[in-house]
């Protein structure tokens, strides 16, 4: 691929000072198709992991696990009308609210 040929519509969005995220629509005149992954490519933070759970359980939206709890954060996964899997998290500040949900503690094993 020539560099130098590349148009828009490419989007460079500065997330902080080290991250950024490319929006590339890839070449020109090239025929593309979707192919969704069946990994997150990105998630939404959230301040209450159970909360958006049950959320976006009563709008009906795709869920595709259950909470997966850590020590230091928890997520779960939903796709999109594309069928593109997005996670959602909560990251975890005091280990306290970990002691209220004891046996929902998941080992990366379990899930993976």
């Amino acid at each position: 691929m020539d560099l130098t040929t590349i148009k828009r519509p490419v989007f460079n969005i500065n997330i902080s000072e080290y991250t950024g995220l490319i929006l590339d629509a890839g070449e020109e005149g090239v025929v593309k198709s979707i192919s969704p992954s069946k990994y997150p490519f990105f998630n939404f933070h959230t301040d209450n992991i159970e909360d958006s759970y049950t959320y976006v359980k009563e709008l009906r939206y795709k869920v595709e696990s259950e909470i997966v709890y850590f020590e230091d954060f928890s997520y779960f996964n939903l796709s999109d009308l594309d069928n593109n899997i997005i996670a959602i998290r909560e990251v975890v500040v005091e280990m306290v609210r970990l002691q209220e949900y004891p046996s929902r503690l998941l080992k990366f094993s379990d899930v993976h």
